[in-house]
C-alpha cells in the first residue's frame, strides 16, 4: 500500500516521509497542499495529513476526501490548535496521532495499514485511550454513546453492524 503525506512544513513532511519509507519499504508521496494530497491519493491507500488549521477545513476535509476517494484511509496528525481525535474519527478518519515521537506515528500508521479498529471487542478502554491520547473516562463515554447510537448492546454487536454497513456501502460503489 502506498502512502501520501501532507504537512504544511516541508522539512517535517520530508522527515515523516523518509521515516515511513524506511519503516515500511514502500513508496511515499509528499504533497504540498491538501488538494495535492487528494490528487496524489488516487492510488494510495493511506493519507497521513496534519490536522487542518483553517476553520472551514477542520471537519469538512475528511468527509470531502472520502467522497472524492472512497476507500482512502486518513490518519490525522495533531495540529497547532487540536480538536482532538473524536471529531475526526466521527467524520471517517481511521486514526489520530497526538503529538509524539516518530515511533508513535509509525505505530499508528502500522495499525491503520493493517485495518486495526480503534473500537474493538478485544481492546480495553485503557488501550483505546492510550491509542487516541485521551482519558479512559472519555473512551467510556464515547463507547457508550456509539453503542447507543447504533442501538446495540456491546462492541461485538457494533462490529457486526459495521461489517454489515461496509458490505452494503461496498456493493453500492
Amino acid at each position: 500500500m502506498d502512502l501520501v503525506v501532507f504537512t504544511p512544513d516541508p522539512l517535517e513532511r520530508n522527515l515523516i516521509a523518509r521515516a515511513l519509507r524506511q519503516a515500511f519499504r514502500t513508496k511515499v508521496a509528499e504533497a504540498s497542499s491538501p488538494a495535492d494530497a487528494l490528487e496524489r491519493a488516487g492510488s494510495a491507500g493511506l493519507l497521513v495529513i496534519r490536522e487542518p488549521s483553517r476553520e472551514g477545513d477542520r471537519l469538512t476535509f475528511v468527509p470531502r476526501a472520502l467522497e472524492a476517494r472512497p476507500g482512502l484511509r486518513i490518519l490525522i496528525l495533531e495540529g497547532q490548535a487540536p480538536l482532538g481525535p473524536l471529531p475526526y474519527l466521527e467524520t471517517g478518519a481511521v486514526g489520530y496521532v497526538p503529538g509524539g515521537s516518530i515511533e508513535d506515528l509509525l505505530d499508528h500508521v502500522r495499525a491503520a495499514r493493517s485495518g486495526a479498529a480503534i473500537l474493538s471487542p478485544w481492546r480495553t478502554n485503557a488501550e483505546i485511550a492510550a491509542a487516541l491520547g485521551v482519558a479512559v473516562g472519555t473512551v467510556k463515554s464515547q463507547v457508550h454513546s456509539i453503542l447507543a447510537k447504533l442501538d446495540v448492546d456491546d462492541r461485538r454487536q457494533a462490529g457486526r453492524y459495521w461489517r454489515s454497513y461496509r458490505r452494503g456501502a461496498d456493493e453500492t460503489t
